[in-house]
């Protein structure tokens, strides 16, 4: 039953949404996955982010007012309300706050809170930095580290949870979330001592959010930046590397993350170049999105390692032999690509 309601819900939604489009031919549509969608009305700039039954809008104040009116005549609407500068609001458990200088995102303290609660640290002193790594010895020792009880596991898996989720908007974590999210099936004291260093990092640093600048710089105002890097056989016992990148415009962070590569790379050189064809990868995602709601975009990919460079120039073919795609890095980012130290851009920039 639940799932046909949701299912009626997502039709209801998507259909009332773009409602205004009988209106204005003008109006697109990303299609809903699990209920979300995102709605664009070219001649009003005006775009909608729907999720499950939460409206966020966006444009100018006079467009915003006629997408409000729009909404309440298909919908039984709690609340239509513009935000303008100086107000604060909270959206997704996501606090909001607009000022002269641009919007900053600060993610619920409500998830610090819990995880405090869960392992007692309420009134815990705070530790400066999330996660130390770990020596040679610290990984020999593991083995002999006590496995938790089944009460430990069940807590320590509640606290992954929380964190894989809060990790989303804090750049700062996300390495050692991932960390910690690979240990869920047996995790044990050394796991659980690093959980405790991760919430006592968490209990001072509560206030840290994402600023989107609301006036960028004047350099590079088409490009969409793509940093990529990479922690080659860092992790002990399988040796896979960890490929990690951020997406940039105009100084705001659109988007970040941190994940553990599929595969043993090699070398260095190859652990870097499946960084940059990851971060390519999503770097096209993030230009067609903003596509869609008319901000066109040039993307431009940044990574390390002389040899990374020279394998791009290769097609792939030297050294990377187990990436069948050869050229993948640069037909993500564009057309005949250009190298040009460690920056890749579409031909013609």
């Amino acid at each position: 039953m639940e799932a046909e309601e949701a299912a009626s819900w997502k039709e209801e939604s998507t259909t009332g949404v773009a409602g205004a489009r009988r209106r204005s031919a003008q109006t697109r549509r990303i299609p809903p996955v699990r209920g979300d969608a995102l709605f664009h009305q070219r001649s009003k700039v005006a775009t909608v982010e729907l999720h499950m039954d939460d409206f966020h809008t966006t444009g100018p104040r006079a467009q915003l007012e006629w997408l409000g009116e729009a909404l309440k005549r298909n919908f039984r609407t709690n609340q239509v309300e513009i935000y303008g500068v100086g107000s604060t609001y909270t959206h997704l458990k996501r606090r909001r706050e607009r000022t002269e200088e641009g919007m900053k995102i600060t993610p619920s303290k409500a998830h610090v809170s819990k995880l405090k609660k869960l392992y007692g640290l309420d009134h815990c002193a705070t530790k400066g930095t999330p996660i130390v790594k770990e020596s040679a010895k610290a990984d020999e020792a593991e083995e002999s580290s006590r496995s938790l009880t089944t009460a430990e596991k069940a807590r320590y898996r509640t606290a992954v949870g929380v964190l894989l989720y809060y990790a989303q908007d804090r750049p700062d974590i996300q390495f050692a979330a991932g960390v910690l999210g690979r240990k869920l099936s047996e995790p044990t004291e050394k796991e659980e001592s690093q959980m405790r260093r991760l919430i006592r990092y968490l209990a001072g640093t509560e206030e840290v959010g994402l600023l989107l600048p609301a006036r960028g710089t004047d350099a590079g105002a088409r490009e969409l930046q793509i940093f990529s890097d990479a922690d080659w056989a860092g992790e002990s016992g399988q040796r896979k590397s960890v490929s990690c990148g951020a997406i940039m415009l105009q100084g705001g962070l659109l988007y970040s993350y941190s994940r553990r590569q599929g595969v043993v790379a090699q070398s260095s050189g190859e652990a870097e170049y499946y960084a940059a064809a990851t971060a390519a990868s999503e770097g096209v995602l993030v230009v067609k999105v903003l596509s869609f709601v008319g901000v066109p975009l040039d993307p431009v990919l940044f990574f390390g390692l002389f040899s990374s460079h020279w394998n791009l120039q290769a097609g792939g073919r030297r050294k990377v032999q187990a990436l069948r795609d050869e050229g993948a890095v640069a037909a993500a980012v564009g057309q005949g690509p250009s190298v040009e130290g460690s920056k890749v851009c579409s031909r013609g920039k």
